[in-house]
């Protein structure tokens, strides 16, 4: 269960986007897409995000290794809740409150809330660069470095307690269809409530 907690964390520490109240909640600029990520550095492995409905619904896969340790599993986002789970090695997992919405609730602008959300992170919006074919902002801070398209995080390189890691999209197809099983949640999992961790 530790590897689907260090899902959300990285989630949370990763997710640039905004949130409206509107008639549904939105994450992205984009409404659909799917990255696959590399992950190097102290951390290694792989990592797919599909996303939906402008990010109303985000399912993140991933497997990697930090330190010895498997971090694995899903997470899986709809609306107001999130859902950790790995179904290959528990029949349980955890349930909790999207932690971003109540800090995005008057946010009308997705643009201006995310970069918003950046600079209170630290960091500064220092020009632009082209990765993936796209153009990218670029957003760097004393830990590390962003590239960032539409709100949407391709590439980030940290250098935190001396632990250097990178996470870098290897393939962004944006407009495409998602199959709706992504983002099911699975009926044989009980999900508890989470502590409150942030």
């Amino acid at each position: 269960m530790k590897g689907t907690i260090c899902i959300l964390l990285i989630c949370f520490a990763s997710c640039l986007s905004a949130f409206s109240q509107t008639s549904k909640f939105k994450q992205y600029a984009l409404k659909s897409g799917i990255i696959e990520y590399k992950h190097s550095g102290a951390e290694t492995g792989t990592e797919t995000v599909y996303f939906d409905d402008y990010g109303y619904k985000v399912a993140t896969y991933r497997n990697t290794v930090r330190d010895g340790e498997k971090q694995k599993g899903w997470g899986i986002t709809l609306g107001e809740n999130q859902y950790l789970f790995d179904p290959e090695e528990s029949s349980e997992g955890w349930k909790m409150k999207n932690p971003l919405i109540s800090y995005f609730k008057d946010c009308e602008d997705i643009d201006t809330c995310n970069e918003n959300m950046l600079a209170k992170l630290g960091y500064k919006k220092e020009g632009t660069r082209t990765f993936l074919n796209k153009t990218c902002d670029v957003w760097k801070g004393k830990n590390g470095e962003m590239l960032v398209y539409k709100g949407i995080m391709l590439r980030n390189q940290m250098s935190v307690m001396g632990y250097k890691t990178l996470q870098e999209a290897v393939s962004f197809k944006e407009g495409v269809a998602i199959p709706a099983e992504k983002f099911e949640i699975p009926k044989d999992i009980k999900f508890s409530d989470m502590p409150g961790l942030f």
